[in-house]
């Protein structure tokens, strides 16, 4: 019958055949008997052989009967992606993400199809968690830094703000010393530094002795925040975790050498007060 080649099917597909799978699965379709799960098992398997046309119509079979049913929706997601029809992916992906938030594949595609959307406040909740995703403090996750990026560069600093506060809420990102660290590097870049500061504290706050972090803080709050103080106690001590690192030994030098003049250093003076008067204009 069509629903024991299914399951056969299914079987053979957990154990990577997928020929066989296909096969059997191929004939139970043909039989035109309406079994739940079946077009979609075939649509996964005309994904993975790059037939996306193929596996959107196979998925939309099952929506038909259910349009909750979550592998015909990952599929149709993900398929439609691919055929850069963004707009049609929104709504199989967002179901897929209600119920699969810390899938990654998930995450990624869904943030770049509500960015091609122009959606970008609502993309920032699964790009953030891509990036919470694939943060290491010890390797780059540069990819996950890309996608976060793209769609800052079109928020604004309270969205962004509230979003990333409800994002560690909801799925306790705070618990991730690196996606803090990984999130305070990526707004740097993007010019959020009163954020990346917050991010930098939280990360040091879960791994106080993490050298990077206790450098990109010190160097936020020096630059933007002109506290020259506090600035040279993160870099003195990362400084001194680091003692390989020339940048940083080199940058604590010129920094001690210039806070001992800054009371007498004039320019220096009024430099810091008129960026200070621009930036709270």
């Amino acid at each position: 019958s069509p629903e024991v080649k299914f399951w056969a099917g299914n079987f053979l597909y957990s154990q990577q055949k997928y020929p066989e799978a296909e096969a059997l699965y191929k004939e139970a379709i043909d039989s035109q008997q309406y079994v739940p799960g079946l077009a979609s098992a075939l649509a996964s398997i005309r994904f993975q052989q790059r037939r996306y046309a193929e596996a959107v119509t196979l998925a939309k079979m099952d929506l038909a009967k259910d349009p909750n049913w979550m592998l015909a929706n990952e599929v149709a997601g993900l398929s439609l992606m691919k055929l850069h029809r963004y707009g049609e992916a929104v709504k199989p992906l967002a179901l897929t993400f209600a119920r699969t938030p810390f899938k990654s594949v998930i995450d990624v595609e869904y943030a770049q199809a509500l960015y091609w959307q122009g959606d970008y406040v609502n993309a920032l909740r699964p790009a953030l968690i891509y990036l919470a995703l694939t943060a290491d403090l010890f390797a780059n996750n540069e990819p996950a830094k890309v996608v976060l990026g793209r769609i800052l560069r079109h928020v604004n600093e309270r969205d962004l703000a509230t979003r990333i506060d409800e994002v560690n809420k909801v799925f306790g990102l705070e618990r991730s010393a690196a996606f803090h660290f990984s999130l305070g590097d990526v707004l740097d870049k993007y010019g959020f530094r009163g954020l990346a500061i917050e991010q930098y504290k939280q990360g040091l706050a879960l791994q106080p002795q993490f050298g990077r972090g206790l450098y990109r803080l010190g160097v936020d709050l020096e630059i933007y925040k002109h506290n020259y103080p506090e600035a040279l106690k993160y870099l003195e001590e990362a400084a001194a975790l680091l003692p390989e690192d020339e940048a940083i030994q080199k940058h604590v030098l010129r920094l001690q050498d210039r806070w001992a003049t800054y009371k007498t250093d004039w320019s220096w003076r009024l430099k810091d007060w008129l960026q200070k008067s621009c930036r709270n204009s």
